[in-house]
Parts: C-alpha cells; structure tokens; sequence
C-alpha cells in the first residue's frame, strides 16, 4: 500500500502555543535526543504558521484520509558553517500494525533543507501524509535523522482506521416523529376547494 508525503518547511511564524502538544505526548513514543525537538506532534490541519496549530493525540480516520505531522527542531539539526546557519535533517515515514509489522512506507526518505544568514527563532517544519489502509489501529512512525551528524530521533503515534465516518447528524438527539394531526413544519395547511376543483395551501390555524 502507498502513502503519499508532502514536506514544507516555514521560518515566518507567530509566538508557539507550546501547551497545545500535552495531549499528544501522552500517548506517542520518543527515542532519541527527544528534549533537543521543542515540538512534535500530530495536528488536526496541514499547520502553515509558527505555533498555530490545535494537536491530537489519537486521530480516528477513514482511509484516505490525510494525517499532518508538525515540528519545532529547536537545535536539532541545524549547523552553521562560513557565516551561514543550514537545516539538514532527512525524514523517514512507516506505518506499523498494532503488533509492530510495517504495512506502509516510503522508499525514498525526505530531505528537509533550509539556509539562513542566522538560525531563525521561529522555525518549524511540516509533513502531510495520505494514508491508505484496512480497518485496525495502528502506529505512525517519524525518523528523523540528521544528515551532517547522524543523530536519530523516533517518535511513533497511535491512530485508527475506521469504517466510516461518523455524520454530524448521527450525533444530534433524534427528532420526535411528528403526529398524524401536527400541522407541516412550514405552517402551510392543504385545503380542498370545490369550486376550483383543487386542492391550495392555505395558512394553517
């Protein structure tokens, strides 16, 4: 089965909600120099600015559906050389069944590159995945490597695969079925009239 990846990377961002990762990091797994990523988490939108974003901590989806991953590397990765301060860190993507068998993944992993006259305060990077699999629970697993120095860092995250998804309206108290006698919902009644010979809508009252 594939997965199709879909890396960006943004320094331009806005002040980080570093509170909003606390539910992800419960479930999810780290190894690795882990305390030197700021932020790393699965979030509910493709994330398009520093910090904004809202974090899950067990998505439930239907196949096809895309999951986001969202990243603060703090020092993880970066290096400075001749004046200039570069980002090189290579991503890799599996997806594991619940007893640990890789079902999914890419061949290739992903470069992620950035350069800058300085390492910017406010940087992060952002993964998109679309995944495709049977109904189970599963684990999303994210590699990322430094590609100067070697240096690994693995986090994994739950997630499920559903049959279907749940229609807002499932969730909504059923309406009460509306009795022989009730008049429409739109206060119009039916009236025969002889001498037409048809049947109009009339007001009801």
């Amino acid at each position: 089965m594939r997965t199709r990846i879909i890396a960006v990377i943004s320094a331009i961002g806005i002040l980080a909600a570093a509170s909003a990762s606390a539910l992800a990091r419960e479930e999810a797994h780290c190894t690795g120099p882990c305390q030197r990523i700021r932020n790393l988490v699965l979030t509910e939108e493709r994330v398009r600015s520093f910090g904004d974003y809202r974090a899950i901590a067990h998505p439930s989806l239907v196949s096809g559906d895309t999951v986001h991953i969202y990243g603060e590397p703090e020092d993880f990765g970066w290096h400075e050389r001749n004046g200039t301060a570069r980002f090189n860190v290579v991503a890799d993507v599996e997806l594991r069944s619940r007893d640990g068998r890789r079902v999914a993944g890419r061949s290739d992993p992903r470069p992620m590159t950035h350069e800058a006259a300085a390492r910017p305060g406010k940087f992060f990077f952002s993964l998109s995945l679309i995944i495709r699999l049977p109904v189970g629970e599963y684990r999303l697993v994210l590699r990322l490597r430094d590609a100067v120095t070697g240096e690994l860092v693995e986090k994994s995250f739950p997630f499920s695969i559903a049959a279907r998804r749940l229609a807002p309206s499932a969730r909504l108290q059923p309406e009460r079925a509306p009795a022989k006698d009730d008049p429409p919902a739109n206060g119009e009644c039916k009236k025969y009239l002889p001498q037409l010979g048809k049947v109009i809508a009339v007001p009801c009252g």
